[in-house]
């Protein structure tokens, strides 16, 4: 489910520096298969018993902090400091036609 990329380890750390620059880190998590998560959702209109529902909500707990972009650009990432707002944003993002996901939390 949560898997360690190599690749494109570059992008991922220009990412946390430019959001998180003094903060120290040992490994980027990656959600591999957050598409399919997102399509899941979006298939069934069933975000709270939705894998994607379960995943964030097991990453919140898990991480001191995080950054969930399912889009274009990670330039202006929403900030949010509660699980339930977090998750309330991803439920409403998901059900946007767009379906975009630009958040950065911090727990």
């Amino acid at each position: 489910m949560f898997d360690l990329q190599k690749t494109n380890n570059d992008l991922y750390r220009s990412v946390l520096n430019k959001y998180y620059l003094y903060v120290e880190y040992y490994d980027i998590w990656i959600i591999e298969n957050i598409h399919d998560f997102c399509n899941e959702v979006l298939d069934y209109d069933r975000f709270i018993v939705s894998e994607l529902y379960h995943v964030l909500d097991e990453l919140y707990d898990l991480c001191e902090w995080m950054i969930l972009w399912y889009g274009g650009e990670y330039d202006n990432l929403q900030e949010i400091y509660t699980k339930e707002e977090f998750l309330n944003y991803v439920k409403c993002c998901v059900e946007n036609p767009c379906c975009e996901i630009y958040a950065r939390v911090c727990t």
